[in-house]
């Protein structure tokens, strides 16, 4: 397999001009341009310290990842027939919404009869498998509850990321983001949640951030502006507000430097897309756009002033959807998995669990919820997983740094280079839905279950 451009310092340097283009079939491959080169790491603050390490020399090449085979197979279950994550409700039913393959490969949930529903993801527990059997029909499963959709925050009011905005920088569509300000106390959730038969023991409510205005349409591969960010790209299914059950998840993905929304193809996957909004649940893929003055979370890429632009994308989300709001997650790779990391921190009021793919360690991040200790897979490659920053080290850094305070924290070290983990990829969606809002027990404790790579544990190496 090719790898998406495994630079040094020096190739970043003297890289050239990238060619950006991405299929939109999974499995059939996406080209990763040619690095970009990161800037400056002192841009947290606007001025000359935030000069950026000069981009696209001369004689770069776009690399190609995920050739014949990509992922188009990566998330078929194993013996026990395909489940369709949310598939049609019919009177025979297929399989059931959640229902992915446990270590010894059969469906989660059994059969759907006619009017059950199951829960988005009643997620498996340390053996994978869910209790209960087949569901009656009128039968419901709770997968721990879940929130009114527009669960309150103070009217008009975003999460702030620890800090007010910088000048230049832009505020959520239609809301304004208070300095500093926090969600009002006894955001609302539906009562008498509780957790399903199958679903993974759950416990707190996660506080929903407000739009504070109008939302944009999201249409199924569609594009949406909030602020000034244009171009964010959204998953869903046109009947999402009516799915059963207590719905399917919302899934945030954060490009890398030099790349585009499409990367969501190869980083989440085609098949895991269609399981989600088949359940009722969004993938959004943003778009990282320009911010003078504004406090940046990893290399001038993404910043602190798109906190609020995330605030009004998943209250808007959980408006057009069937959002449970126990499952929003995020994924990025390189300087969108730093975010990715600043995120699950600086958005803990309602992030469940993310993905990082040679990420690691945010900058300067405050957390939010000290309480929610936001799970994650941390995938980096060897010793040369190096693009002006360690991102091997990074990542070993964010595990030395939280999992003694209880964040559970999947190491995974692959032999490649700087790469969006094909090994791990497949398998983002079983492990977001294994880790709703503040999980507890654990269900990885004593490991990885089957199926993820062998090189990741709960340990570094």
């Amino acid at each position: 397999m090719t790898k998406p451009f495994a630079l040094s310092l020096s190739a970043v340097l003297f890289a050239g001009a990238c060619a950006v283009a991405c299929s939109s079939a999974d499995g059939s491959g996406i080209d990763i341009p040619g690095f970009g080169g990161f800037g400056g790491l002192g841009g947290t603050t606007p001025g000359a310290a935030g000069t950026s390490v000069p981009t696209n020399g001369a004689g770069g090449a776009s690399t190609t990842t995920n050739g014949a085979g990509g992922y188009g197979a990566a998330g078929a279950p194993s013996a026990g027939g395909a489940a369709s994550f949310g598939g049609n409700v019919n009177t025979g039913g297929t399989t059931a919404l959640g229902g992915t393959s446990g270590a010894a490969g059969s469906n989660v949930g059994g059969d759907l009869s006619a009017g059950g529903t199951t829960s988005p993801g009643g997620a498996s527990g340390a053996a994978g498998t869910s209790a209960g059997g087949d569901m009656n029909a009128g039968g419901s499963n709770s997968a721990g509850g879940s929130n009114s959709a527009g669960g309150s925050n103070s009217a008009g009011g975003s999460n702030s990321a620890g800090g007010s905005n910088s000048a230049g920088g832009s505020n959520s569509a239609g809301g304004s983001n208070s300095a500093g300000g926090s969600n009002s106390a006894g955001g609302s959730n539906s009562a008498g949640g509780s957790a399903g038969s199958g679903g993974a023991p759950q416990t707190g409510s996660p506080q929903l951030p407000t739009a504070g205005g109008s939302c944009p349409t999201f249409t199924n591969g569609g594009t949406i502006t909030v602020g000034r960010m244009s171009g964010i790209v959204t998953y869903i299914d046109p009947t999402a507000k009516n799915k059963p059950g207590t719905g399917g998840p919302l899934i945030l993905y954060y490009h890398a430097t030099a790349s585009n929304p499409s990367e969501v193809l190869q980083g989440f996957g085609q098949t895991n897309i269609s399981k989600v909004t088949a359940a009722g649940g969004v993938v959004v893929s943003f778009k990282s756009t320009a911010c003078s003055g504004c406090q940046t979370t990893d290399d001038n890429y993404w910043f602190v002033q798109d906190d609020p632009i995330q605030d009004t994308v998943v209250a808007c989300a959980i408006q057009q959807a069937h959002i449970d709001p126990k499952h929003i997650h995020a994924l990025g790779w390189s300087a969108g998995a730093l975010h990715t990391m600043h995120v699950a921190l600086a958005r803990s009021n309602y992030m469940a669990s993310v993905v990082s793919y040679s990420g690691g360690m945010p900058f300067g991040t405050q957390v939010q919820n000290p309480n929610n200790h936001v799970a994650s897979i941390l995938t980096y490659g060897d010793s040369g997983d190096v693009v002006v920053i360690d991102f091997n080290q990074n990542s070993k850094t964010y595990y030395s740094t939280y999992q003694p305070k209880g964040y559970y924290t999947m190491m995974c070290m692959h032999q490649g280079g700087h790469e969006i983990d094909p090994g791990v990829a497949p398998h983002t969606l079983d492990f977001f839905l294994a880790h709703p809002f503040e999980v507890s027990p654990e269900p990885y404790s004593s490991g990885p279950p089957a199926g993820f790579p062998s090189y990741c544990k709960n340990t570094p190496p």
